[in-house]
């Protein structure tokens, strides 16, 4: 009986640590937006600087696009081709290198794309 009763506590212990790693577990950052302001925000929320905000929508191929500044610029794709080919014409014309972070519908071009990896996902790509 002695036995029973230490592997129920065991089993106690296991299951309460087990949802207290799960409550640690940060959620999995948004795979898609339906606006390139939500994008913005998301951003935003995730550490980034968009104090001069300008939803000019001049990016080629994306459905819509802003400036945060002269050098960060936020766009969003009604495909992945559409912002695969965006990826593949900025690296072509880029003199400086890219600074990509590519999610599935949408691109943000910063220096520092690896510092909002973990809270926005995508992928970082750099040239």
């Amino acid at each position: 009986m002695r036995t029973v009763a230490t592997l129920s506590v065991a089993g106690l212990m296991v299951l309460g640590l087990s949802a207290c790693a799960a409550e640690a577990t940060p959620p999995e950052p948004k795979a898609t937006y339906d606006s390139v302001v939500d994008l913005r925000d998301a951003f935003v929320d995730a550490g980034g600087e968009c104090d001069d905000w300008v939803q000019g929508n001049r990016i080629t191929n994306a459905a819509q696009s802003g400036d945060c500044s002269s050098s960060t610029v936020l766009s969003i794709y009604l495909s992945e081709a559409t912002r695969d080919e965006t990826v593949t014409n900025l690296k072509s014309i880029s003199i400086a290198g890219v600074h990509l972070l590519v999610g599935e519908n949408w691109i943000i071009n910063v220096e520092d794309p690896e510092s909002y990896r973990d809270a926005l996902g995508g992928t970082v790509v750099t040239s």
